[in-house]
């Protein structure tokens, strides 16, 4: 009986259903039809390791767990897919025959093993429902592997905690992680459904295609950020980054209710915590942090913002120092935590390290932490808003008009991987800094945010006022409330 060629006797307890692994090799062998239904659901990876056969043993590369509990369901699978990729009809002869090449036959317990499979099919309508229950019992033994590996490495001399945690964070989020595989649509279906968008848009009543930021022009040019894009908000020091990324993790978080994770490398979290009441609450940053004497509105006025924000989905994390690969590993836990996270918001990009590797210069190292950025959004499927600083460029030009100062693409800091990295990329520039809004300035100041890149949209200028009191941007037909 192949059966005895199982895992060893210390494994027979990790989750296994042979009598569903026999059901399911056997309804292939009867009908080849239902190859490409298993494939869809089986981890493409694991496929492709059972697929490399003894190649892949030879070369070592068995970093995941095998599909099939049973060594002998495995081999016999993996030959079923040598055969449907060679465009071979699938029987108990040619099947035979490939074990045979494999130098496997045997080993799986003959031809009168491979007949007896098809002794177990009982419908085969069933089919999707084996590969679901063979998919579960493959995650459950991942998990169970992917610790015992992560405690090998942990136990080793040479093992560095920030390293192991990475990779038992992304074995395990990775496992853990569902992802949805689409099939292929008819056009007509998408084609309906953007139609019916482009109405509802004409008569001023469709929802944005991506998350809204809360300044209405913005929202226009962009429909939203997308998930997977990474959007980077670029501005020399003092004009008011925080500040923007901070007004729209309050729309999104306070106005929307979805969960929005900021890590404030330059500010601490009760910093950010004192603009978000202020602003809230329409009080002066400058009478709240110059100490002055507030009014009993004024104290009223907090205490009501902080009882509204108090529950707010809104996560801060103000580790001063912070490498890429720490990031993605709080990042991770954060989804995990909260599979409804919408935004992630990193302040600010060049406060950040690559990690670990050695770099020849800080460019290759800001590249690195560019392309992190950039995996995080694509791997937890939401928009990432980077904060950066420019160059002294745009300060340095001289020229006739504002607009010479306005910052470019060329602006970027330390690295042109950044711009190529991004999805969209924001500037802002006002005429007058953080530093010279302390001095208590009641009057609204315009500021320019212009979208430099925008990979499928329109880039060009808007118009936005500036509250310094409150550290808060607004739409211009805002002012007057």
């Amino acid at each position: 009986m192949s059966d005895d060629l199982l895992q060893d006797s210390p494994t027979l307890s990790l989750p296994h259903n042979l009598q569903v692994e026999r059901a399911l090799l056997g309804s292939l062998i009867l009908d080849n039809r239902q190859i490409d239904l298993v494939l869809e659901i089986f981890h493409p990876e694991a496929v492709s390791m059972a697929r490399q056969g003894n190649a892949a043993r030879r070369r070592g590369q068995n970093h995941l767990e095998p599909l099939f509990f049973s060594q002998a369901h495995q081999r016999v699978f993996g030959s079923i897919c040598r055969l449907y990729d060679a465009g071979t009809g699938i029987d108990l002869t040619t099947l035979a025959e490939e074990l045979n090449r494999q130098g496997d036959l045997e080993l799986v317990g003959g031809a009168p093993y491979l007949a007896s499979l098809e002794d177990d099919v009982f419908s085969l309508t069933q089919v999707p429902e084996y590969a679901r229950i063979i998919m579960e019992k493959w995650k459950l033994r991942s998990l169970i592997r992917a610790t015992q590996l992560i405690s090998e490495v942990a136990a080793s001399s040479d093992a560095r905690a920030d390293e192991v945690i990475e990779q038992a964070e992304k074995r395990i989020f990775e496992i853990a992680l569902d992802r949805v595989q689409r099939d292929f649509v008819q056009i007509g279906e998408p084609l309906a459904e953007q139609l019916i968008e482009i109405e509802n848009r004409k008569k001023g009543v469709a929802e944005l295609p991506g998350l809204p930021t809360g300044f209405r022009v913005l929202d226009r040019m962009t429909t939203g950020l997308r998930p997977s894009q990474l959007i980077i908000l670029a501005a020399r020091p003092s004009m008011g980054k925080t500040a923007l990324a901070l007004n729209i993790a309050a729309h999104v978080a306070f106005r929307r209710g979805q969960t929005v994770g900021i890590f404030s490398l330059e500010m601490s979290a009760s910093e950010l915590i004192t603009r978000l009441m202020c602003t809230e609450a329409r009080v002066s940053m400058g009478r709240v942090r110059g100490n002055f004497g507030l009014r009993r509105d004024e104290l009223d006025a907090i205490h009501e913002a902080a009882e509204r924000i108090e529950k707010a989905p809104l996560y801060i994390d103000d580790a001063s120092s912070l490498s890429a690969m720490e990031l993605r590993a709080k990042a991770r836990r954060l989804k995990s935590r909260c599979p409804e996270l919408a935004l992630i918001i990193v302040d600010y990009l060049q406060l950040m390290t690559g990690g670990g590797a050695r770099y020849d210069n800080r460019q290759q190292e800001v590249s690195e932490i560019s392309r992190s950025l950039k995996q995080i959004a694509r791997e937890l499927n939401i928009p990432v808003i980077a904060l950066s600083q420019l160059s002294r460029q745009s300060e340095q030009r001289q020229g006739r008009g504002v607009k010479d100062k306005l910052p470019r693409l060329s602006d970027l800091r330390e690295s042109g991987a950044i711009e190529q990295d991004a999805d969209i990329v924001l500037f802002i520039h006002r005429e007058r800094n953080m530093a010279t809004d302390e001095d208590g300035s009641h009057e609204p100041e315009l500021a320019t945010l212009r979208i430099g890149k925008q990979r499928n949209g329109p880039i060009g200028d808007t118009q936005l006022l500036f509250r310094g009191e409150f550290t808060e941007f607004v739409d211009l037909a805002l002012d007057s409330d």
